[in-house]
């Protein structure tokens, strides 16, 4: 059930910005003074394990951002009685802003890094669990000032979404 509603999320999210781009297609940005931003700083909220994190994007080229962030987790409880604590994750990934949609739209593609402090689970547990390197995907939008991106760990099944200013 989780997953359904976290694949329907994010349709919304694409279709809430889509509505949106017939104002910013039609109207030329700079007429109105705006410079094209080349930087976003996001706050991350992981709603899985209820994680914080920053993340940085970085337009290289017209098409292309690169981006990096860091996350802090307290600890993963189960009903059962398994936990991991002390765990944290950084992902390092490349943008490419969506021919198909419009071009504000983007998706994302990166590659993160798992740090497991101490863990206990009371049942046996897939490898993939405790997997040190995992990928991920994602989807976006950057507006004028603020960005919204949503990512998924298809591994994992961990999702982080993202607000942030662009500058």
């Amino acid at each position: 059930m989780k997953k359904i509603l976290l694949i329907i999320i994010m349709l919304l999210s694409f279709g809430i910005a889509s509505s949106q781009s017939g104002y910013y297609n039609s109207v030329q940005q700079e007429d109105f003074g705006y410079t094209p931003k080349s930087n976003t700083l996001y706050v991350s909220f992981e709603p899985t394990s209820l994680g914080l994190g920053l993340r940085y994007d970085r337009l290289l080229t017209e098409r292309i951002h690169a981006y990096t962030s860091f996350s802090s987790f307290g600890k993963y409880e189960t009903p059962e009685g398994g936990y991991i604590k002390d765990y944290y994750k950084i992902a390092v990934g490349g943008m490419l802003n969506s021919p198909v949609m419009f071009e504000e739209s983007f998706i994302s593609f990166g590659v993160n890094y798992h740090h497991y402090g101490k863990s206990y689970f009371p049942y046996p547990v897939k490898n993939i669990v405790l997997a040190p390197v995992s990928v991920e995907f994602g989807a976006g939008v950057k507006l004028e000032w603020i960005s919204v991106a949503f990512r998924m760990d298809i591994l994992k099944w961990e999702s982080s979404i993202d607000v942030g200013v662009n500058f």
